[in-house]
């Protein structure tokens, strides 16, 4: 079996969720089913391909996705479809509100930006994610696809909410197939002995998505307990100022700039709890390797993320738009007594990007045998 994986053309400088889903899954299933696999970046490749499925990655990108499945439903080529699709609203809000800096960050506000920038996508076109022709571009790519595979199930209904197709009718041809991330549990590296004991931790890029300044607001008052950030500082800088400023005016904050990977697992054990109370994750992987390293976790409600597929009871939600309900969270966490061992294998066993191959290949094996 040969397989063309279809991506846009700066997916290894600009890299992102599709990038690391393509090159793992990539890499697993060459390692795992021995097959032969391509990556496409351009549409007039696909013509003369003889490649037996035409992988394509990412309907957030219609630009370039559409391209690729317009192209082969006019050649007649089999399309697995990863829709990598999730509500922006909340997020692309929450990172206009840190543009106007003379707007103090606000949930009221914020909801307020999201009803304004979805009624803007229905007059003029922008934001994509609300338009019209992002709709008929979501709507053409998941009728032609021959297999569809969400991350979750929550995935596959938020898709079939937004284009009013049935979800019954989308389940007959889609196969859940797993984000997945790699595992390291080796402790060996990334001791620190400079960081205090039981911190509250989050892993991320500093940015108004990923929530840092709701998490010191709802910790403001809790000054005994650290908080932890890891992640790239310099992504949105503005932003992060912010997040400082506030952090020095409550104390016991540390920030560690973006580490390599395997210098996670100490900091992750370390910690009392992680927490992403974040406005969009499908899943958020950090989440993921938090409890794998038997770390508990908080994350966001099911507006913001599929909970119940990823998570579970294993976790304890928040609003992120609450600092109340963050607060309320994070030390309900604290004191909820969990089996992490049992936990930690649960995640590592059934979010493993072999996993995600298998359920790729099973995919792949049921539109090949399609007339």
């Amino acid at each position: 079996m040969k397989i063309a994986f279809c991506i846009r053309k700066d997916y290894l400088d600009r890299k992102g969720g599709d990038t690391i889903q393509l090159l793992s899954t990539k890499e697993a299933l060459e390692r795992i089913f021995s097959i032969q696999s391509i990556v496409i970046t351009d549409v007039e490749s696909i013509k003369d391909s003889d490649a037996d499925i035409f992988h394509v990655f990412n309907l957030s990108d219609p630009h370039n996705s559409i391209q690729f499945v317009t192209e082969c439903k006019r050649y007649h080529k089999k399309v697995a479809l990863s829709t990598i699709y999730w509500d922006l609203s909340y997020s692309t809000s929450a990172e206009l509100l840190d543009l106007l800096t003379i707007v103090p960050w606000n949930s009221k506000i914020i909801l307020w930006i999201r009803s304004l920038l979805n009624l803007t996508g229905k007059w003029i076109g922008k934001p994509k994610f609300s338009s019209g022709n992002f709709k008929k571009a979501v709507t053409m790519m998941v009728a032609a696809a021959d297999t569809l595979l969400p991350n979750s199930p929550e995935e596959l209904a938020l898709i079939s909410t937004f284009i009013g197709f049935e979800k019954e009718v989308l389940l007959q041809k889609t196969t859940v197939v797993v984000n997945a991330t790699a595992f390291n549990l080796n402790v060996s590296s990334g001791v620190r002995p400079d960081l205090p004991e039981n911190y509250v931790l989050q892993v991320g890029r500093i940015e108004a998505t990923k929530n840092q300044l709701g998490v010191i607001k709802a910790l403001f008052n809790e000054k005994d307990i650290p908080i932890v950030f890891v992640g790239n500082t310099k992504f949105r800088p503005s932003y992060y100022q912010k997040v400082k400023q506030l952090a020095e005016q409550r104390g016991n904050v540390f920030f560690i700039e973006e580490i390599e990977h395997q210098q996670l697992p100490a900091i992750y054990q370390r910690a009392i709890v992680h927490v992403l109370a974040s406005f969009r994750e499908s899943p958020g992987l950090v989440s993921l390797e938090a409890l794998a390293n038997k770390c508990k976790a908080v994350v966001s409600s099911t507006a913001f993320c599929p909970v119940t597929f990823y998570f579970g009871d294993d976790v304890t939600i928040v609003n992120p738009l609450d600092t109340d309900s963050i607060r309320a969270g994070i030390l309900t966490e604290i004191d909820t007594k969990r089996d992490m061992e049992f936990i930690s294998t649960r995640i590592r066993e059934k979010f493993s990007w072999d996993k995600a191959a298998q359920q790729t290949y099973s995919s792949y094996q049921g539109i090949t045998k399609l007339k």
